[in-house]
């Protein structure tokens, strides 16, 4: 995704769309998003590369904050996704349950209700493979119905969110990185005034033996 993004961005401004440096990044892009689609699709963990972006979001960030930052952006990074996972599992969940128990009554069994309503829909999911067969047909059709619908609105919403998100990153600055470091951490602080006073006792030294030669 992110390679598309960078090809559309460049594209046309700072280079030609028929340039390889754009057509290179728009087709490893889609390339890469059909074969992660085909991953999740076959794979028993579907979340798993879900979290690669993660690593290419805080050099992104630090872009454009001087190196004496680098500790305390580090730190509100951590904090804010950490946040991010909490809410970003938090109103799924909340908005997952109330779908749920508004289109509960679809399900006739009465049984089946008690066992799903007020967020009990989770721990059924887990055990649905054991149930499916002391269910009637007809009656799993609607469970599997109001799981349906439950999840196509957290589905809606997420779709939103990306392409509100996705429109947003045209009108992004562009920060151009850097290539030459200008740090100075406390080690090396300690370091350079340790060789001073090095250097400032072999002086004193030096000048005590060159005394005593000279009264010699």
């Amino acid at each position: 995704m992110i390679a598309i993004l960078l090809g559309l961005i460049m594209g046309g401004v700072e280079h030609p769309w028929s340039s390889w440096k754009i057509i290179l990044p728009l087709v490893l892009g889609g390339v890469g998003w059909i074969v992660f689609h085909i991953q999740q699709a076959f794979t028993e963990n579907p979340s798993a590369g879900s979290g690669l972006i993660l690593s290419v979001l805080l050099p992104a960030i630090m872009a454009g904050l001087p190196e004496s930052d680098v500790a305390s952006s580090s730190a509100a990074y951590s904090f804010i996704r950490t946040f991010g996972y909490i809410w970003g599992v938090t109103i799924p969940s909340l908005i997952f349950t109330n779908t749920f128990n508004k289109n509960l009554h679809l399900i006739p069994s009465t049984t089946l209700q008690d066992m799903l309503k007020d967020g009990q829909a989770y721990s059924f999911a887990s055990e649905a493979h054991h149930l499916r067969n002391s269910v009637d047909p007809i009656v799993w059709s609607q469970v599997v119905d109001v799981y349906s619908k439950s999840l196509k609105v957290i589905w809606w919403l997420g779709l939103g969110i990306s392409i509100f998100g996705f429109f947003l990153v045209g009108i992004e600055k562009g920060l151009p990185l850097r290539n030459t470091l200008e740090t100075d951490y406390g080690i090396q602080d300690e370091k350079k005034t340790s060789d001073a006073e090095s250097g400032e006792e072999i002086r004193r030294a030096v000048e005590k033996i060159l005394t005593a030669v000279d009264h010699d």
